[in-house]
């Protein structure tokens, strides 16, 4: 056996043994998802690193706009389907333009900067229909009911829910009834109170996630701005 020959099957060895040691939705994001700046951090988003493990089956999340929401389910989907070899549903409010975009402005650039997820992806031309193997990813409008049906899975995600039209969302979430382990997230940026993400949110335990701030090292977190650091503060009074 040559060296070059040694030298593949030692590769594949580690990277299995490394993927077998990776436990938490976490330490995958960290390990294998890329992005335009270089690995996937949570420097920047130290809030989210408790909502990538949480192991609730119901997460609901009533968000603002740009803090990672959206990454974070996309990392729990990718993690479900390599590491649970778990059907996934992602459902956003409807096919044409939203999963349109989604497939090419999230999907395919994740693919594309990750050499783990291409290589883990066999079928991807189709929009609605991701294959990783033997495993699905099934992304779908939620004003077209027939999408929502006939597809068995584990985890569910809805991405911006008060956009969607409600009267399909109990449909969607049916998809994971019968399933021995599921989980579901409903994220969304809310728009009147007792409509869409407010409504599913009230309804809950209505946690928030704490997180360690770099610079003073209180635990922060992102219901007001008085809570923010002084560092954070004495910034945005400079601008």
């Amino acid at each position: 056996m040559n060296q070059q020959l040694i030298n593949l099957f030692t590769d594949r060895i580690y990277a299995k043994l490394s993927r077998q040691a990776i436990s938490k939705p976490s330490e995958w994001a960290q390990t294998y998802r890329m992005m335009k700046s270089g690995p996937f951090s949570f420097r920047m988003f130290p809030w989210l690193r408790e909502m990538h493990d949480s192991i609730a089956e119901l997460n609901i999340c009533r968000k603002g706009a740009q803090l990672g929401f959206t990454e974070t389910v996309l990392n729990r989907t990718f993690y479900a389907i390599d590491i649970e070899g778990t059907d996934c549903l992602y459902v956003l409010p409807s096919k044409t333009p939203d999963a349109s975009d989604f497939s090419a402005a999230r999907f395919d650039p994740a693919l594309e900067l990750s050499p783990h997820l291409k290589a883990m992806f066999s079928e991807v031309k189709n929009i609605g229909h991701k294959r990783a193997g033997v495993v699905n990813l099934y992304i779908r409008g939620s004003r077209a009911r027939a999408g929502l049906k006939s597809v068995p899975v584990g985890l569910i995600v809805l991405d911006e829910v008060d956009e969607m039209d409600q009267d399909n969302i109990p449909l969607a979430l049916e998809r994971a009834s019968g399933q021995m382990s599921k989980q579901v997230w409903m994220v969304s940026t809310p728009t009147i109170e007792g409509h869409g993400i407010s409504d599913y949110f009230d309804s809950t335990t209505m946690e928030q996630f704490f997180f360690k701030c770099p610079h003073c090292l209180r635990r922060l977190s992102l219901r007001t701005p008085e809570r923010w650091c002084c560092s954070i503060t004495s910034r945005s009074s400079l601008t």
